[in-house]
Formats: structure tokens, C-alpha cells, sequence
């Protein structure tokens, strides 16, 4: 029995340079759906350092002097600002292999969002977006600053804290009659 004969690949240009690599559609197709891994992988990175250093400043920032908090904040902040700016070159290679891939033209269902969806829909997900991200990052600033300044000493002696409590609500209910 002979083997069926395979097609060659459809190989696109993709210009800049990028042509002599000889990639098909669905080595774009796959650099696309790694790229938008990235992004989400980006933001779950971003948020991760957003909870750390709310927890250390929360657990540190009372014994920290004002170098130290500022140099905290500082590689905090950096490494913030590393993480938005990896995702957003994520999104502009995603962008970019999008035009290639289809051209001028736009995807297929793109005519769908263009009729359905209105434009000031996608600029208002983007400031939203960017705005729940900077509010995120100036309260986590915000409350490492408050920490620094007036430490939560009631939270941070919880067990004796919670004791206390223990020792006033039986005593209630001895004094009541329980």
C-alpha cells in the first residue's frame, strides 16, 4: 500500500524579516495562544506581588526604617511595572501576528463585533482595566505606608487579644447566671 501523499504546509510571510522562517499559519495560530498564556500568566504575577507586599509590609513595616520601606517600595513598584510591561508587549506581538496572519483584513468574526458591539465598549474595558490596576497599586502603597506609620499593634497580638475576649464573655456569663 503506498502513503497518501502530504501537501506541503502553506507557509506565509510574515515581513519583517521574519519571512526566511518559513512559519505556516498554525505556528502562528500556536504563537498566538502562547503569547495570550503569557498575558494571563503576567497579570496573575502582578497580582501575586500586589498580595506579598501588602502581607510583608502588614507584618514588617512597623520595624522597618524609612530607607528600608522606601527601598521596599521601590523594587515593589519595579517589579510591578515589569510585570504590566511584559504583558503589554505580549499584547503587541499578539496584535501583531493577528495582522499577519489575516492581513489588512480582520478575523472572521470581527464584522460580528464590529455590528454588535460598540467601539466606546472596548476603550471603556481598557481605563477600566487600567484603573482597577493603578487603584490596586496606590492602595497597596497606601496601606504599606499605614502600616509604617501606625501599626495595627491590636491585630498583630491576636491569640492574647482573642483570650481577653475568651475571659470577658465567660465571666459574662457567669455574672448572668450561665
Amino acid at each position: 500500500m503506498s502513503k497518501p501523499e502530504v501537501p506541503p504546509v502553506e507557509s506565509i510571510p510574515l515581513g519583517l524579516g521574519f519571512d526566511a522562517y518559513g512559519f505556516s499559519r498554525g505556528d502562528v495560530l500556536l504563537r498566538i495562544s502562547e503569547l495570550e498564556a503569557q498575558v494571563i500568566s503576567w497579570e496573575e504575577t502582578a497580582l501575586t506581588i500586589v498580595f506579598s507586599y501588602v502581607v510583608a509590609m502588614f507584618v514588617a513595616a512597623r520595624v522597618l526604617s524609612r530607607l528600608q520601606f522606601t527601598l521596599a517600595t521601590t523594587l515593589y513598584l519595579a517589579a510591578l511595572a515589569g510585570c504590566y510591561m511584559k504583558g503589554q508587549s505580549a499584547i503587541f506581538m499578539i496584535m501583531m501576528y493577528n495582522s499577519v496572519l489575516f492581513g489588512d483584513a480582520p478575523p472572521l468574526n470581527a464584522t460580528w463585533w464590529n455590528e454588535n458591539v460598540p467601539s466606546w465598549f472596548f476603550a471603556a474595558e481598557f481605563y477600566l482595566q487600567s484603573a482597577v490596576q493603578l487603584a490596586s497599586v496606590l492602595l497597596s502603597i497606601y496601606l504599606g505606608w499605614r502600616f509604617r506609620r501606625n501599626p495595627p499593634e491590636d491585630l498583630m497580638k491576636l491569640p492574647a487579644a482573642m483570650e481577653q475576649v475568651g475571659q470577658a464573655h465567660s465571666g459574662a456569663g457567669r455574672a448572668n447566671g450561665g
